[in-house]
């Protein structure tokens, strides 16, 4: 085993995953878990389908790593797009408050996120949250943009622009 670790560290990913990680570690949790799924679930799963699964996985925990302390995100790194509408107004004391979910329809669990940027596009906090029994998507949206407002307030920012990628939450908060 430890020569398998140690020749995976000089493994490249092909073709190109888009990870600035190795994929090694993932690939060898997939092979565990998915093993134990075949021992204690009797699930099988193909090899093309634990590869992508990995890098799937990789990706996740990717995205999911908080920026650098000494980076802060730009304006350059986010537009605010209203799709045939005009730009985003923003009053320049107003908190832009990001939320994102993930949600497992098999498990029902739920990963939520948020990030807050002050108009200049510095972090001003931002957290993760993980939950069972989450109904739906949805909820997992609603519950990450629930989550980020309640740090706000608590932080005693008034003025929250919030933004989703979820077109079926923000239509239910913005629609007549």
């Amino acid at each position: 085993m430890e020569a398998l670790l140690k020749a995976c560290h000089q493994m490249t990913a092909l073709p190109p995953t888009g990870l600035t990680m190795p994929l090694h570690p993932w690939i060898m949790w997939v092979l565990w878990t998915s093993r134990n799924q075949f021992s204690f679930e009797d699930k099988s799963f193909s090899e093309s389908e634990m590869i992508l699964k990995a890098i799937k996985l990789a990706k996740e925990w990717q995205s999911a790593q908080p920026l650098p302390a000494s980076s802060s995100v730009s304006s350059k790194d986010y537009q605010l797009s209203n799709k045939g509408q005009s730009p985003l107004q923003v009053q320049q004391n107003a908190l832009l408050l990001f939320s994102d979910a993930a949600w497992n329809s098999s498990t029902c669990d739920g990963g939520l996120g948020w990030v807050a940027l002050n108009h200049q596009g510095d972090s001003c906090f931002q957290g993760s949250s993980f939950r069972r029994y989450v109904a739906s998507a949805l909820v997992a949206e609603a519950m990450a943009l629930k989550s980020g407002l309640d740090m706000a307030v608590t932080k005693g920012y008034k003025d929250v622009v919030c933004l989703s990628d979820s077109r079926c939450l923000v239509g239910l908060l913005t629609d007549k």
